[in-house]
Formats: structure tokens, C-alpha cells, sequence
């Protein structure tokens, strides 16, 4: 099979698939597909924001530090959803 090509993703995710597709080239032009393995962690609150993720399958868990109580989860978000596009 194949594999999709960054705009191919974005076309199908539901967060950005009603944006003119000449929005969606210029997108594609910034994305790349990646993978990470479970328990990895995609940015931390003290971080500058420069990315956000568009999850095409598994989930995340956002969470931030609690003194005395350590890492808290606020939100757990799924596939079809954006992580970090809020910053």
C-alpha cells in the first residue's frame, strides 16, 4: 500500500478537511507525519510552543505539574483531534 503524502493526511483529518485545499497545500508544506512511542512526552509547559499535532490514531494525555502532587491530567484527547493548537 502506498504511503499518504502530509496533504493526503491533512485532507482526511476532520480539523482541517473543510479548508480550501489551496490551504491545505500550504500546510502540507510545514507537516510531516511521525510517530511516537507510548509514554513519550510531546512538549512540556515551560517550552516555547512551536508545533501542534493533527492525532490520526491513539491518544494523549495533557497534563501539567502540581507542587506537591506531580503531574495531574486534565484532558485525555483521541484520534480526529488537535493537540496544542491553543498555545
Amino acid at each position: 500500500m502506498p504511503s499518504l503524502s502530509v496533504f493526503d493526511l491533512l485532507a482526511m483529518h476532520d480539523f482541517v478537511a473543510d479548508l480550501p485545499s489551496n490551504w491545505l497545500h500550504r500546510l502540507a508544506v510545514a507537516g510531516r507525519p511521525v510517530y511516537f512511542a507510548a509514554g513519550r512526552r510531546l512538549c512540556r509547559e515551560d517550552a516555547p510552543a512551536e508545533q501542534f499535532w493533527l492525532l490520526h490514531f491513539g491518544a494523549v494525555a495533557v497534563d501539567f505539574s502540581v507542587p506537591g502532587r506531580g503531574n495531574i491530567v486534565v484532558e485525555r484527547v483521541g484520534a480526529g483531534a488537535p493537540v496544542g493548537w491553543t498555545w
